[in-house]
Formats: C-alpha cells, sequence, structure tokens
C-alpha cells in the first residue's frame, strides 16, 4: 500500500507473493464466515427462550412444551410448536414472527400444565423485528393425585362380547378454568378408576354421571354430596365441591352405579 493508501498489487510470483496470497485468501474466507454466521445469527435471534423450575427451583428436564399462536397477524401457515426442555430445563423456539404467544408446558410425573389449571398461562409478546425475543422463567407446580373409584357391582361397565360396554360412566373435573375430563379409566372387575392430577387449594367440582345409571356416591364422596343438599340421578350432573389440601398426596372419591330402580 503507498504513503497516499492506495493498495498496490501483490504479486503472485515467487514464494513470497505466494505466501501473501494465501494469507489474504485465508483472512477473506475467514470475514466471509463470520460475516455470514453474524447474518444466521441475527436472523434467528427473534424468539420465544426460557427455563422451566420446580417449585424447588431444580430444573424440569424432559417436558414437552408447546407454543401456540395467541392473537396478531397470525404467520401465514403457521402450526402449533413443540420440544422438550433440556437437561437444565431451558427450552426455545427461534425465528418467531411477531405476535402474542402462548407457553404451554405439558404435564409430567405430577406437575402441572399451567395453562389448563391456572390464570394467566404463560405468554410472549414478540415485536417486529430480527431482534426481539422474549424470555420466560415458567416455575411448575405439583399437583395431587385424585382417584375417583367408581364401582360396579352389577357388571353393567364390563364390555360385551361385541367389544363395548352397554352403559357408560362420565367423569370430569370443574375448575376456574374449565372442564377437564378424565383420561381414560383402569377398569378391573369389581369397577373403573378414573385418575387425574389436579392442583391443591383450589375450589373444585367433580361430575359423576351416567345418562343410563343411578351413580350413588359412597363415603366422603356421600358426605360432600350430602352438604350441597343435592342427589345425583341418572344423566344429570351434580358437582360434587371438593379442595383438595396440600398434605393431601392421593385423595379417593368412591362411587357406586347401579341399575335404574335398584
Amino acid at each position: 500500500m503507498t504513503p497516499n493508501g492506495i493498495a498496490t498489487p501483490v504479486s503472485l510470483t515467487g514464494r513470497r507473493g505466494l505466501k501473501r496470497h494465501r494469507f489474504w485468501v485465508v483472512i477473506w474466507v475467514f470475514l466471509v464466515t463470520v460475516a455470514g454466521t453474524c447474518a444466521q445469527t441475527s436472523r434467528t435471534l427473534s424468539g420465544i427462550y426460557g427455563m422451566l423450575r420446580d417449585e424447588a427451583d431444580k430444573p424440569a428436564a424432559g417436558i414437552l412444551v408447546n407454543v401456540v399462536w395467541v392473537a396478531g397477524a397470525m404467520p401465514k401457515g403457521f402450526q402449533p410448536l413443540s420440544t422438550l426442555s433440556d437437561a437444565n430445563g431451558l427450552f426455545s423456539f427461534p425465528g418467531l414472527q411477531a405476535g402474542l404467544y402462548r407457553v404451554c408446558p405439558g404435564p409430567l410425573n405430577g406437575l402441572l400444565n399451567p395453562c389448563e389449571w391456572f390464570d394467566n398461562p404463560p405468554s410472549a409478546l414478540l415485536g417486529a423485528g430480527p431482534l426481539s425475543r422474549a424470555e420466560l422463567r415458567i416455575v411448575l407446580v405439583r399437583g395431587r393425585l385424585l382417584n375417583i373409584r367408581v364401582e360396579d357391582p352389577e357388571a353393567k361397565l364390563q364390555v360385551s362380547a361385541k367389544g363395548v360396554a352397554d352403559h357408560v360412566v362420565s367423569v370430569s373435573v370443574r375448575s376456574p378454568k374449565g372442564i377437564h375430563m378424565a383420561p381414560q379409566a383402569l377398569a378391573d372387575a369389581g369397577g373403573v378408576s378414573h385418575m387425574l392430577v389436579v392442583p391443591a387449594g383450589v375450589s373444585l367440582g367433580v361430575d359423576v354421571t351416567s345418562p343410563t345409571l343411578n351413580v350413588v356416591a359412597q363415603g366422603e364422596a356421600a358426605t360432600l354430596q350430602a352438604a350441597t343438599g343435592k342427589v345425583q340421578v341418572a344423566g344429570q350432573a351434580t358437582p360434587l365441591p371438593l379442595e383438595i389440601s396440600s398434605s393431601d398426596t392421593n385423595k379417593q372419591l368412591r362411587y357406586t352405579v347401579h341399575a335404574k330402580g335398584n
């Protein structure tokens, strides 16, 4: 380079010129690589990044995290996204467009889904631009096991030779967030058991109904039902008021089903 700042041609003749050429080629490749990496990083910095912790402030690893679009200009062709939290409880959804998203960690090992049971579920608002990002810290609350046992002394719920049951019982739990249907029941010779993980310290309502059978509460369930002043009849839902304390790790409610008239 001349004193005036004008670059002079580099001679490629001889070993010294060849070494200089290789040096500048390496520098040029390095700068292009860095520029490309920075450009790619700037495009993927936008998005939702967060961590999952339990109530003991320990990482919640291996939790399925779902992101759904809530409001704003819905990205064309957007589909709900899912990922698993890593060993440190971290998760990320890079490259999301502007809008309001809801972040819903799925239940696992007794931890509750905040979007299903609680008000103000985790949400993230992303603005326009490649650097818009949201960082969340989500504490997952451990629920309490609720076992709703339905005794079937007349074998009305048994599966027939056709592969279906002639009668069915519907079990659900009501909370301030809505109605939560019980998952698939565990059946045995004496009846069926419905297991749900529910929050402690929340006012709940338990519905056990059948369109063709009489459902009779037993034990504690009968006591709680008597306090409502209502009787459970076939086909009519009478929510059973229930609030599980934090000390109850396994609450059981018992019911019996009978044919009408019995």
